[in-house]
């Protein structure tokens, strides 16, 4: 139940202008913490984001050269994986997480 509040709190942010680009300051966008936690929110960000005629950079680095499908990958979140190289993500990642 948090977890459907959290997706629209975050559907309402996106719609009311909080890009996917933005980051902290270590670099990490949302889909950097999508990536890492693993819910169901992708599929609804990239969907808010498309409605939006938005860009999102799914090979945005954090500080440490971190992208979200590293993130993915190392938390164990296949589906995160599948929408990351859906939307075109790649696959050729050189730094050591």
């Amino acid at each position: 139940m948090a977890e459907d509040h959290d997706l629209k709190l975050v559907e309402l942010l996106l719609r009311n202008g909080v890009g996917l680009n933005l980051a902290d300051e270590d670099g990490h966008t949302p889909l950097h913490y999508v990536s890492e936690t693993g819910v169901d929110s992708p599929k609804m960000l990239f969907k808010v984001n498309d409605e939006l005629n938005q860009l999102v950079q799914v090979d945005a680095q954090d500080k440490w050269g971190r992208k979200p499908l590293q993130w993915s990958v190392a938390n164990l979140k296949p589906d995160m994986v599948d929408v990351l190289l859906d939307r075109g993500a790649d696959l050729h990642i050189y730094n050591i997480f």
